[in-house]
């Protein structure tokens, strides 16, 4: 019999070339599969996984055996946000036989997470095994959170140049105006005077006028000139002993013709105990005359206005409470700030350059203070609280209690100290302070002039303010170190400049001990005394 197999060698040829071409594929697969450029699973319906290559290894951190082994399943990795959004991909693969790639995170075997990209798939004629593509992105997570921080970070340097810009315009606007209003009555004034003649009442209140406008001038680039020495590190204090009973007295005293001209009710009381602080009587009395001053300012006619002295354990409180137009809470936390002015609705302030309340805090930090504003609102009134260290008594400071009087003889004594310092009163008080614990004391006002006694005066300790005209504590500490006798005499600097990074900026250029003014006299006694020793 005649058997026709062309049709079964063609079947068998087509078997052998499907054969083949699933090889192929296979080799290819399993390529992709081992070249870890993705990690790559295998699951099942019910959650196991059943094969996984070593980028998915590498990714969540279990072994090949743990995950194969039946130990974790696909749906422990995945955290609890995203089952329900895993749940409605699930079934768009049943309808479809895939999802499109989506973002989510797994759960590593040492509990971190880790962003992944994912893309699901079942694979041929089968609805309950699949193949998973996972990617992981944190890299580029990574660097989109930072192009990300870098545009919020451009974006606030540029809303804060243009703030600063708008700032600078309305503050420059401000200033003319501020200048030209007492000018005008200054000038025309003094045009009246020249071309007229005016009985003796008018001309006293024509040059009443004129003093007015001008003492306010004189104030206003004062207020400038203070705010430009504050930014350039340069406004200094003249250090002593001050009563702050004596120097509120003095102050209300000044300011209160203008508190009666308003029918404003000022009063003043004081704590008897809360009386020295070491300090600048002028900027004191500058920073309670400012406050004293604005409350007046702000306060309707007929209102009241009160500053109030008191001690709270080590610090003298002094308190400003008026009855005006109060401050709103938007407004509160920026009160102290410079250069800054807001509409006349939201403030206290609808005049003026708007700098005394910067320089107010200012001059605080540098007293070692601290200055706070409250209010209950507009309309409400307000209280401006500044609390100072006070100045223990002179005989308690080397008193038996302390370790500097310990010893039968001055602290300082047979110690020469120099003092350098470009204000005369600081050196005087410094200088007092010092020979009143035993040291024998030479002072220099300017680094050229400290170099100049040196040539003559060997020290035990040299102390040096670090803001000085010409050459300051710095270049003074690297020209006393070029002198061999002087090498390993201890430098201490004693300045007003106070934050953290002035003194670690001392330190690190070589100053033993960085003090920061005001400083109180037993203390300064004590750094001297440790350094010696």
């Amino acid at each position: 019999m005649i058997e026709d197999i062309t049709e079964r060698k063609r079947n068998e040829a087509e078997r052998k070339q499907t054969e083949a071409s699933l090889l192929q594929n296979e080799a290819r697969f399993r390529g992709v599969f081992e070249s870890n450029l993705m990690g790559i699973l295998f699951w099942h319906i019910d959650g196991q996984i059943t094969d996984v290559n070593d980028a998915f290894v590498q990714m969540v951190g279990y072994s090949r055996e743990e995950l194969i082994s039946g130990q974790v399943e696909w749906t422990e990795i995945t955290p609890p946000e995203y089952r329900e959004y895993d749940a409605k991909k699930f079934e768009i693969m049943q309808a479809t036989g895939a999802f499109p790639p989506f973002e989510k995170e797994y759960i590593c075997k040492d509990g971190s997470r880790i962003p992944i990209l994912l893309g699901c798939a079942f694979l041929p004629n089968s609805s309950e095994r699949g193949i998973a593509f996972v990617l992981d992105i944190r890299d580029q997570k990574r660097l989109k959170q930072e192009r990300e921080l870098l545009l919020a970070r451009e974006q606030t340097a540029r809303e804060a140049a243009e703030i600063a810009n708008r700032t600078k315009d309305e503050f420059l606007a401000i200033v003319s105006h501020e200048l030209r209003s007492p000018l005008n009555a200054i000038l025309g004034w003094a045009k009246l005077l020249r071309t007229r003649q005016l009985d003796p009442a008018t001309i006293e209140r024509a040059l009443e006028t004129i003093e007015r406008n001008t003492q306010t001038q004189v104030q206003l680039i004062e207020d400038l000139l203070d705010i430009s020495r504050m930014l350039q590190g340069q406004l200094r204090l003249a250090i002593a002993p001050v009563n702050l009973n004596r120097m509120i007295e003095t102050t209300v005293n000044s300011v209160r013709f203008a508190a009666e001209a308003k029918q404003i009710h000022l009063t003043f009381t004081a704590d008897a105990t809360a009386t020295q602080v070491l300090g600048d009587l002028n900027r004191l009395q500058q920073i309670v005359s400012n406050l004293l001053s604005n409350a007046i300012k702000f306060t309707p006619s007929a209102g009241r206005v009160s500053i109030t002295l008191k001690q709270i354990g080590t610090q003298a409180q002094i308190q400003v409470i008026d009855t005006g137009k109060g401050i709103s809470a938007d407004f509160l936390p920026h009160v102290f700030e410079r250069f800054r002015r807001v509409d006349s609705s939201t403030t206290r302030s609808k005049d003026g350059l708007g700098l005394g309340l910067a320089i107010v805090r200012h001059l605080v930090e540098l007293h070692q203070g601290t200055v706070t504003a409250a209010s209950a609102g507009e309309g409400m009134g307000a209280t401006f609280t500044i609390r100072l260290p006070l100045l223990q008594e002179e005989v308690r400071m080397i008193s038996s209690e302390n370790t500097l009087a310990k010893s039968s003889h001055p602290p300082l004594q047979n110690v020469h100290i120099l003092v350098v310092d470009d204000e005369l009163d600081t050196r005087e008080y410094l200088a007092f302070v010092l020979e009143s614990a035993g040291a024998t004391v030479c002072s220099a006002d300017s680094a050229q002039a400290a170099i100049a006694r040196l040539r003559q005066f060997q020290p035990d300790v040299l102390l040096s303010d670090i803001g000085m005209p010409e050459e300051d504590g710095y270049m003074l500490l690297k020209r006393i170190r070029t002198m061999e006798h002087l090498k390993t005499v201890p430098v201490v600097a004693l300045t007003a400049y106070a934050k953290p990074q002035d003194r670690e900026q001392a330190l690190k250029a070589g100053f033993h001990a960085h003090l920061t003014k005001p400083i109180e006299p037993v203390d300064l006694i004590r750094e001297i005394v440790d350094l010696i020793e």
